[in-house]
């Protein structure tokens, strides 16, 4: 029963999220935004995911909360390229609030209680650990993403990301902590690749809204955090046991791969001004002949 009202609430909370889209967007048509219900399926899976693994109790309302938020920026970034700060900043407010007031599940997901002793703080948990984790959480999803966007823009010349996006993984930080960060990018990073790939195949088009891939990692985080946690933990082991030789091949591969990309970044950068130029010598023309 709890089950069928999670995907009810779900599929609620989706079609909320497709009728305000575009009101979010301030579109001047306002009908609908996509063709197909998939905010609504999503939510309903989202929900069911969430109620089968965390329960549908009161206690964990801000997961649902948090989900619904993760439902709007990724329909407001795939239908306009736009994370709108309407949605990250009340959310990451909301995200310290809650867990101000409910500092023991911000601290037991995940272990997140350990980072207390490593600031030289006790570990019991008051309202003011579950804040101080909850803006940890903020400043790091923050910080990580803002930092790699201005680098991309340094080494490769041109913008990778939006802005959008860094205060997205601030808002995820603030609900679900400092470790489901640095969790959150590992699917989120997956899945963009996944869906960058079917995107050019699909189109030609090269970029693809990062937004709905980082909601898909902070889902999959607050839906089975701990699995993945230790899967993460028994790779890393079972790769500390490789060969030397066979780590520093794969550190190599890793090194190897980064330059391309940021090879493949700047000439894409170096076409894209080209081409710009080529509008405005074009433009420049036709005044001058008018």
């Amino acid at each position: 029963m709890k089950l069928l009202l999670a995907i009810v609430l779900g599929a609620v909370a989706g079609r909320a999220v497709r009728a305000g889209t575009p009101y979010l967007l301030r579109l001047k048509d306002a009908s609908r935004p996509f063709a197909w219900p998939w905010v609504e399926l999503a939510g309903a899976a989202v929900f069911a995911l969430l109620a089968l693994r965390r329960g549908l109790v009161w206690e964990r309302l801000d997961l649902f909360l948090f989900a619904t938020l993760l439902l709007a920026v990724a329909a407001t970034d795939v239908r306009a390229r736009l994370i709108p700060d309407l949605l990250t900043l009340p959310g990451t407010v909301l995200g310290l609030a809650w867990n101000a007031a409910q500092p023991q599940q911000i601290a037991s997901f995940l272990g997140q209680v350990e980072v207390l002793p490593l600031l030289r703080l006790p570990r019991e948990v008051a309202p003011w650990s579950g804040l101080l984790l909850a803006a940890i959480g903020a400043l790091l999803g923050f910080v990580l993403l803002e930092g790699f966007r201005r680098l991309i823009a340094l080494l490769a010349e041109i913008e990778g990301m939006g802005m959008g996006d860094a205060k997205l993984l601030m808002m995820i930080g603030a609900f679900l902590g400092p470790h489901a960060v640095l969790l959150t990018l590992l699917p989120a990073c997956a899945a963009g690749a996944v869906a960058g790939l079917f995107h050019r195949l699909r189109s030609g088009q090269p970029h693809v809204a990062f937004g709905p891939a980082l909601a898909f990692g902070a889902v999959a985080v607050a839906v089975a955090g701990e699995p993945l946690l230790g899967a993460l933990w028994r790779a890393s082991l079972a790769l500390l046991r490789l060969p030397r030789s066979l780590l520093v091949t794969f550190h190599g591969l890793l090194l190897a791969l980064l330059v391309l990309v940021l090879w493949q970044l700047r000439r894409r950068a170096a076409h894209y001004s080209q081409l710009i130029e080529d509008d405005y010598r074009a433009l420049d023309e036709e005044l001058r002949d008018d």
